[in-house]
Protein backbone atom coordinates (compact mmCIF):
# COMPACT_ATOMS: atom_id res chain seq x y z
CA UNK A 1 0.00 0.00 0.00
CA UNK A 2 0.74 3.63 -0.64
CA UNK A 3 1.04 6.16 2.08
CA UNK A 4 0.11 9.38 0.47
CA UNK A 5 0.98 12.79 3.17
CA UNK A 6 -1.37 15.40 2.71
CA UNK A 7 0.27 19.26 2.94
CA UNK A 8 -2.45 22.48 3.49
CA UNK A 9 -1.48 25.70 4.34
CA UNK A 10 -3.38 28.29 5.51
CA UNK A 11 -2.42 32.62 5.43
CA UNK A 12 -4.56 35.25 6.49
CA UNK A 13 -3.18 37.41 3.08
CA UNK A 14 -2.29 34.61 0.46
CA UNK A 15 -2.63 36.57 -2.69
CA UNK A 16 0.19 39.15 -2.86
CA UNK A 17 0.26 41.89 -5.88
CA UNK A 18 4.05 40.59 -6.40
CA UNK A 19 3.21 37.76 -7.57
CA UNK A 20 4.62 35.38 -5.05
CA UNK A 21 0.44 33.95 -4.47
CA UNK A 22 2.02 31.83 -7.68
CA UNK A 23 4.69 30.39 -6.17
CA UNK A 24 2.68 29.23 -3.18
CA UNK A 25 -0.19 27.40 -5.37
CA UNK A 26 2.51 26.09 -7.65
CA UNK A 27 3.79 24.56 -4.21
CA UNK A 28 0.37 23.90 -2.69
CA UNK A 29 -2.22 23.75 -5.12
CA UNK A 30 -5.69 25.92 -5.65
CA UNK A 31 -7.25 27.52 -3.23
CA UNK A 32 -9.74 25.39 -1.62
CA UNK A 33 -11.52 27.57 0.66
CA UNK A 34 -11.79 31.38 0.81
CA UNK A 35 -12.98 32.93 4.66
CA UNK A 36 -13.25 36.72 3.84
CA UNK A 37 -13.21 39.08 6.59
CA UNK A 38 -16.61 40.31 6.14
CA UNK A 39 -17.58 37.35 6.54
CA UNK A 40 -15.64 37.04 10.75
CA UNK A 41 -16.98 40.61 11.25
CA UNK A 42 -20.23 40.00 10.39
CA UNK A 43 -19.97 36.39 12.64
CA UNK A 44 -18.18 38.41 15.27
CA UNK A 45 -14.86 36.59 15.34
CA UNK A 46 -12.91 39.90 14.29
CA UNK A 47 -14.08 43.46 14.98
CA UNK A 48 -14.67 45.80 12.23
CA UNK A 49 -12.09 48.19 11.11
CA UNK A 50 -13.01 51.63 10.60
CA UNK A 51 -10.61 53.75 8.44
CA UNK A 52 -10.37 57.25 8.48
CA UNK A 53 -8.37 59.23 6.12
CA UNK A 54 -7.09 62.51 7.22
CA UNK A 55 -5.31 64.63 4.60
CA UNK A 56 -1.93 66.24 5.20
CA UNK A 57 -0.87 69.49 3.78
CA UNK A 58 1.74 69.77 0.61
CA UNK A 59 4.81 71.14 1.86
CA UNK A 60 8.11 72.85 -0.28
CA UNK A 61 10.33 69.26 -1.23
CA UNK A 62 13.12 70.43 -3.43
CA UNK A 63 14.45 67.00 -4.33
CA UNK A 64 13.01 64.39 -6.84
CA UNK A 65 14.69 61.35 -4.88
CA UNK A 66 12.55 59.33 -2.84
CA UNK A 67 14.32 58.57 0.16
CA UNK A 68 14.85 62.38 0.39
CA UNK A 69 10.80 62.98 -0.15
CA UNK A 70 10.13 60.17 2.52
CA UNK A 71 12.50 61.65 4.98
CA UNK A 72 11.15 65.43 4.69
CA UNK A 73 7.69 64.45 4.11
CA UNK A 74 6.93 62.05 6.81
CA UNK A 75 10.04 61.67 9.00
CA UNK A 76 10.70 65.16 9.63
CA UNK A 77 7.20 66.60 9.27
CA UNK A 78 6.19 68.67 11.87
CA UNK A 79 3.10 69.03 10.70
CA UNK A 80 2.48 65.53 10.04
CA UNK A 81 3.88 64.31 13.31
CA UNK A 82 1.72 67.23 15.01
CA UNK A 83 -1.40 65.62 13.35
CA UNK A 84 -0.10 61.93 14.26
CA UNK A 85 0.15 63.38 17.77
CA UNK A 86 -3.31 65.19 18.53
CA UNK A 87 -4.69 61.88 16.81
CA UNK A 88 -3.13 59.82 18.91
CA UNK A 89 -4.52 62.21 21.85
CA UNK A 90 -8.68 61.61 21.12
CA UNK A 91 -8.64 57.96 20.74
CA UNK A 92 -6.43 58.14 24.32
CA UNK A 93 -9.41 60.56 25.17
CA UNK A 94 -11.85 58.02 23.91
CA UNK A 95 -10.69 55.01 25.71
CA UNK A 96 -8.45 53.74 22.90
CA UNK A 97 -4.68 52.18 23.75
CA UNK A 98 -3.06 53.02 20.13
CA UNK A 99 -0.42 51.40 18.12
CA UNK A 100 1.87 53.81 15.83
CA UNK A 101 3.67 52.05 13.53
CA UNK A 102 6.56 53.72 12.13
CA UNK A 103 9.43 52.76 9.11
CA UNK A 104 12.31 54.45 10.08
CA UNK A 105 14.24 54.63 13.63
CA UNK A 106 14.30 58.51 13.21
CA UNK A 107 10.90 58.52 12.80
CA UNK A 108 10.02 56.24 15.71
CA UNK A 109 12.93 58.59 17.75
CA UNK A 110 10.72 61.93 16.76
CA UNK A 111 7.71 60.37 17.76
CA UNK A 112 8.71 59.13 20.98
CA UNK A 113 10.07 62.26 22.20
CA UNK A 114 6.91 64.16 20.83
CA UNK A 115 4.66 61.93 23.24
CA UNK A 116 6.75 61.93 26.24
CA UNK A 117 6.57 66.17 25.63
CA UNK A 118 3.17 65.82 25.75
CA UNK A 119 2.67 63.37 28.79
CA UNK A 120 1.37 60.35 26.61
CA UNK A 121 2.56 56.96 28.74
CA UNK A 122 4.28 55.30 25.47
CA UNK A 123 6.88 53.05 24.93
CA UNK A 124 8.92 52.51 21.81
CA UNK A 125 10.02 49.45 20.12
CA UNK A 126 12.08 48.47 17.22
CA UNK A 127 14.12 45.58 15.90
CA UNK A 128 16.86 46.32 17.84
CA UNK A 129 15.15 45.30 21.05
CA UNK A 130 15.31 42.19 22.65
CA UNK A 131 12.44 39.57 22.97
CA UNK A 132 12.80 40.27 26.78
CA UNK A 133 11.90 44.31 26.60
CA UNK A 134 9.07 43.52 23.87
CA UNK A 135 7.29 41.40 26.00
CA UNK A 136 7.60 43.98 28.86
CA UNK A 137 6.10 46.08 26.61
CA UNK A 138 3.30 43.80 25.97
CA UNK A 139 2.52 43.53 29.23
CA UNK A 140 2.98 46.63 30.86
CA UNK A 141 0.24 47.80 27.38
CA UNK A 142 -2.03 44.91 28.57
CA UNK A 143 -1.79 45.82 32.81
CA UNK A 144 -2.30 50.00 31.28
CA UNK A 145 0.78 51.08 32.54
CA UNK A 146 1.28 52.67 29.10
CA UNK A 147 -1.24 53.83 26.50
CA UNK A 148 0.37 53.83 23.68
CA UNK A 149 3.26 51.60 21.62
CA UNK A 150 5.23 53.12 18.74
CA UNK A 151 6.51 50.59 16.80
CA UNK A 152 8.69 49.55 13.80
CA UNK A 153 7.58 46.98 10.98
CA UNK A 154 9.04 43.88 13.91
CA UNK A 155 4.89 44.61 15.12
CA UNK A 156 3.41 44.27 11.81
CA UNK A 157 3.39 40.31 11.52
CA UNK A 158 3.82 37.89 14.41
CA UNK A 159 2.78 39.73 16.71
CA UNK A 160 -0.30 38.55 19.10
CA UNK A 161 -1.87 41.26 21.26
CA UNK A 162 -5.83 41.03 21.14
CA UNK A 163 -6.32 44.19 23.36
CA UNK A 164 -5.08 46.10 20.19
CA UNK A 165 -8.17 48.33 18.97
CA UNK A 166 -6.79 51.19 17.56
CA UNK A 167 -3.04 52.24 15.11
CA UNK A 168 -2.14 54.93 13.46
CA UNK A 169 -0.21 54.48 10.07
CA UNK A 170 2.69 56.66 10.19
CA UNK A 171 5.09 55.18 7.90
CA UNK A 172 2.69 54.98 4.80
CA UNK A 173 3.61 52.45 2.39
CA UNK A 174 1.67 50.76 -0.72
CA UNK A 175 2.22 47.00 0.29
CA UNK A 176 -0.87 45.33 -0.11
CA UNK A 177 0.45 42.35 2.13
CA UNK A 178 1.57 45.18 4.84
CA UNK A 179 -1.39 47.31 4.29
CA UNK A 180 -3.49 44.10 5.47
CA UNK A 181 -1.19 42.77 8.03
CA UNK A 182 -1.45 46.32 9.77
CA UNK A 183 -5.02 45.73 9.84
CA UNK A 184 -4.72 42.32 11.58
CA UNK A 185 -2.71 43.73 14.45
CA UNK A 186 -6.11 45.40 16.08
CA UNK A 187 -8.73 43.56 14.99
CA UNK A 188 -8.31 40.18 16.44
CA UNK A 189 -11.57 39.45 18.95
CA UNK A 190 -11.02 40.39 22.76
CA UNK A 191 -13.66 41.08 25.39
CA UNK A 192 -16.12 44.61 24.85
CA UNK A 193 -13.34 44.63 21.12
CA UNK A 194 -16.24 45.36 18.65
CA UNK A 195 -14.76 48.28 16.37
CA UNK A 196 -11.06 49.03 15.49
CA UNK A 197 -10.26 52.32 14.96
CA UNK A 198 -7.67 52.97 11.74
CA UNK A 199 -6.06 56.09 11.41
CA UNK A 200 -4.74 56.89 7.83
CA UNK A 201 -3.17 59.69 5.97
CA UNK A 202 -3.55 61.52 2.29
CA UNK A 203 -0.26 62.52 1.83
CA UNK A 204 -0.23 65.67 -0.90
CA UNK A 205 3.37 64.78 -2.16
CA UNK A 206 4.69 63.39 -5.38
CA UNK A 207 5.08 59.56 -5.21
CA UNK A 208 3.60 59.63 -2.31
CA UNK A 209 0.20 60.41 -2.85
CA UNK A 210 0.36 57.60 -5.08
CA UNK A 211 0.90 55.36 -2.35
CA UNK A 212 -1.80 56.72 -0.20
CA UNK A 213 -4.32 55.73 -3.07
CA UNK A 214 -2.85 52.51 -3.03
CA UNK A 215 -3.65 51.69 0.97
CA UNK A 216 -7.30 53.66 0.19
CA UNK A 217 -8.12 50.95 -2.85
CA UNK A 218 -6.54 48.08 -0.35
CA UNK A 219 -9.30 49.07 2.20
CA UNK A 220 -12.08 49.48 -0.37
CA UNK A 221 -11.81 46.10 -1.74
CA UNK A 222 -12.76 44.53 1.63
CA UNK A 223 -16.09 44.70 2.37
CA UNK A 224 -16.18 44.61 6.23
CA UNK A 225 -13.93 47.74 6.03
CA UNK A 226 -15.72 50.89 6.94
CA UNK A 227 -13.45 53.55 5.02
CA UNK A 228 -14.32 57.48 5.37
CA UNK A 229 -12.43 59.82 3.40
CA UNK A 230 -11.63 63.29 5.01
CA UNK A 231 -13.83 66.60 4.59
CA UNK A 232 -11.08 69.07 4.19
CA UNK A 233 -8.88 69.24 1.10
CA UNK A 234 -5.12 70.45 0.36
CA UNK A 235 -4.66 70.24 -3.48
Amino acid sequence: AINYTKLFGMSGSPYRNVGSDLITEGILGPQIINITAASLIKRGILAQPIITFVNVPKIPIGSKHYADIYREYIVENDMRNSIILNKTKQLISKGYSPLVLFKQIAHGDILFKLFQKNDIKCALLSGKDTLEKRNEVKDAYNKGDIDVIIASSIFEIGVDIPKLNSYINASGGKSYVRILQKVGRVIRQYPGKKQAVIIEFMDNCRMLNKHSQVRLETYQLEDGFIVKMPKESYK
